[in-house]
């Protein structure tokens, strides 16, 4: 068992989820709040670790506020615990993404980064979608569309 695997082991010990194991990618999926699902994944090299999230939509009418507040907020991650923004541009999504080298980081690392990325995407999510609630549905059913290069740092 690899860092990785022993540190989602010990996640799902930790959340009474028995058992859990990565999906063939490696990918574990969590459904925090019943509305918003947060994806972990480890790249090929399972050297680092990244923690995403869609955390909200978008489309050519977004304005341009808007973006220089998601880049500002990107900057250093300064605004969101240490993560940044992209845009999946062929889904529309908003992604919240963070990333950890796995070398050495153990499970106390490992939940207190997940839980300030939990923390940062439910405000984001918040403040991008305002009235979630009406879109919960839609928003926790987009998965990320991620190229299969997405985690190569």
């Amino acid at each position: 068992m690899d860092n990785y695997e022993a540190l989602i082991a010990e996640l799902g010990n930790s959340t009474g989820i028995d058992g859990m194991q990565p999906d063939e990618d490696g990918a574990v999926q969590l459904l925090f709040d019943e509305t918003l699902p947060v994806f972990i994944q480890p790249d090929r090299d399972r050297s680092y670790v990244s923690i995403y999230a869609v955390v909200g939509l978008v489309d050519e009418t977004v304005p341009g506020p808007l973006m220089l507040e998601l880049l500002s907020a990107s900057l250093f991650g300064r605004e969101a615990n240490g993560a940044t923004f992209a845009v999946e541009e062929t889904m529309g999504q908003i992604v919240l993404q963070h990333q950890e080298r796995l070398d050495g980081w153990t499970y106390q690392q490992f939940e207190q980064a997940l839980h300030r990325f939990v923390e940062a995407a439910e405000a984001w999510r918040n403040r991008l979608t305002p009235g979630h609630d009406e879109h919960a549905g839609q928003l926790a059913a987009v998965e990320p569309q991620m190229s299969e290069h997405h985690l190569k740092p």
